[in-house]
């Protein structure tokens, strides 16, 4: 039996308190998430540390785990996708306090001492999300009908691998050329 973990925390005291949360907290809650996901159905195993560091902020720092299901952006179907994901949060008051946090540290600002922990986790979940998320090409369904996996190119498709231009256009005769003949042809009268 998995630990539930609450869905709102009193963040000021966990980290006067030195606090770790162990737990999970159900997919299904999170609603932005949801919108994004082909099955809601799972967990999300949630590591976290609260305290603060050796320059004296308040911190939260630990793990998200879960295996979201998405939709492949090359075949279009169902993928199970796998988020580990590293939380670094620095604990602020105001959005003034944000700003001067070092670069180590995402902001989490809580005005009132309380915070969602579903939004928190919610939040880490969507910003570990690939922005297109895809199969790998040997497991995907959709195979290499994309030309995703390096081929040599074919005649009229431009090659921008090797840092050339070539293109079967380029071995045409220009139509325009007509026209410059016909240019030329007016100027000598």
């Amino acid at each position: 039996m998995s630990n539930r973990l609450p869905e709102q925390i009193e963040t000021l005291r966990m980290v006067s308190q030195g606090e770790r949360l162990k737990g999970t907290i159900a997919l299904g809650k999170m609603q932005r998430l949801r919108s994004l996901l082909t099955k809601t159905d799972g967990d999300v195993g949630v590591e976290l540390e609260f305290g603060r560091d050796q320059a004296g902020l308040a911190h939260v720092a630990g793990r998200i785990k879960a295996v979201v299901s998405v939709i492949c952006q090359r075949c279009m179907q169902s993928m199970d996708l796998p988020i580990d994901a590293k939380v670094s949060l620095g604990i602020v008051l105001s959005q003034d306090q944000a700003e001067k946090l070092p670069e180590r540290y995402e902001p989490l600002v809580v005005e009132d001492g309380y915070s969602s922990l579903t939004e928190l986790v919610e939040d880490e979940l969507l910003l570990a999300l690939p922005v297109a998320p895809v199969h790998a090409v040997e497991q995907c369904p959709a195979g290499d009908r994309f030309g995703t996996k390096e081929t040599t190119p074919k005649q009229g498709v431009s090659n921008y691998s090797e840092g050339s231009r070539t293109t079967q256009a380029s071995e045409r005769p220009n139509p325009f050329a007509v026209l410059a003949d016909l240019k030329a042809g007016l100027k000598k009268k």
